[in-house]
């Protein structure tokens, strides 16, 4: 049985999302909330395994009890976001950028709303959520234009953590996702095609100036750093290592120009070193989604180790955790490629 919060504009819309939640046996409603204050006080009393808030909450934006509920006592949260209104996808967006990890249209909107809500609920209600927030979180950038690509940076350890991430992407995935997995020379081959095997997830070796088209995996290969060119394809080029490394997750989520850091979430995964982390801190304060493996699932923590350090994470989470976020994250992105 999942416990579910809601949050809702007024009472009587609160009770009618309790309503239609309570239809399925597997959810269950413990609380509604109609303000910001209402919502942390009973997130912190009742511990929900999942709160649904929505974007626009009676003293105004979703986003900020999100924020505080985020800073307060970490939980799953979904955004309940009412599509024709252009304000409140932006602060929909918002809340995704302060911690929730999911959006979805009011139950309002009719019965495919209702389920596509209630299933939300039990898959995000899965998710183990840690944050480090600062006071910045509730004015974080928003992701106004959804995601167009997930850069990814992993070394020991990784290509479980890959293969477990991979398979929880739900498909077709709407993003194309850039990975630089550090690897002995000779052996990008073998891991392209263990991890298609592995995962059921489409994987290819990276080619220079190749488009990136939306549920494609490429893996960066060895001897050549990757940066994103203006036209969203690859550029590949040897040069100096970073960090000891070629390909360095440190020269990928470099390249993300400032402007479309916001339409990008970059992750870290298992791995010695700081390879990438400097890095997600920069794509971080710029308004990119980022993500860092956590500590209990990682094979060695020097890299998200790091990323933690520096404060660079929105997410913590396991590898499949992860995949699930990233669902959730794009479900409202435009097609890529």
């Amino acid at each position: 049985m999942v416990r579910v919060l809601i949050a809702e504009r007024d009472m009587e819309t609160a009770q009618r999302t309790s309503a239609s939640l309570a239809e399925d046996p597997r959810l269950c409603v413990v609380g509604l909330a109609t303000s910001s204050p209402q919502t942390v006080r009973l997130a912190m009393r009742l511990h929900p395994d999942v709160i649904a808030i929505a974007s626009r909450l009676s003293d105004g934006a979703g986003s900020a009890a999100v924020a505080q509920v985020m800073t307060r006592c970490p939980l799953p949260i979904v955004v309940m976001c009412a599509q024709e209104s252009p304000e409140a996808v932006a602060d929909g967006f918002r809340s995704l950028t302060a911690g929730a990890l999911a959006i979805t249209a009011c139950p309002e909107a009719g019965p495919s709303a209702v389920a596509e809500l209630r299933r939300t609920l039990r898959t995000m209600s899965e998710v183990k959520v840690v944050r480090r927030w600062g006071a910045s979180a509730a004015t974080a950038a928003p992701l106004n234009g959804g995601l167009r690509r997930v850069l990814v940076g992993a070394s020991t350890g990784g290509p479980d953590a890959l293969r477990l991430m991979l398979a929880a992407l739900a498909r077709p995935f709407p993003l194309p996702l850039v990975i630089v997995q550090h690897m002995a020379a000779g052996f990008t081959g073998g891991l392209v095609r263990w991890l298609q095997d592995a995962s059921g997830f489409n994987v290819v070796t990276a080619a220079h100036d190749q488009p990136l088209r939306a549920d494609v995996a490429y893996i960066v290969p060895e001897g050549v750093h990757a940066t994103l060119s203006d036209s969203d394809s690859l550029v590949l080029a040897p040069g100096r290592p970073e960090h000891g490394m070629m390909p360095s997750a440190s020269h990928l989520f470099r390249s993300v120009p400032p402007a479309e850091c916001a339409r990008t979430a970059a992750v870290l995964l298992t791995g010695m070193g700081k390879d990438g982390a400097q890095e997600l801190r920069v794509l971080k304060d710029h308004g990119a989604v980022t993500i860092v493996q956590d500590r209990a699932s990682a094979a060695v923590y020097g890299m998200p180790g790091e990323a933690i350090r520096l404060d660079a994470a929105r997410h913590v989470l396991d590898p499949a955790g992860i995949g699930r976020l990233l669902n959730g994250l794009v479900r409202h992105a435009p097609p890529a490629g």
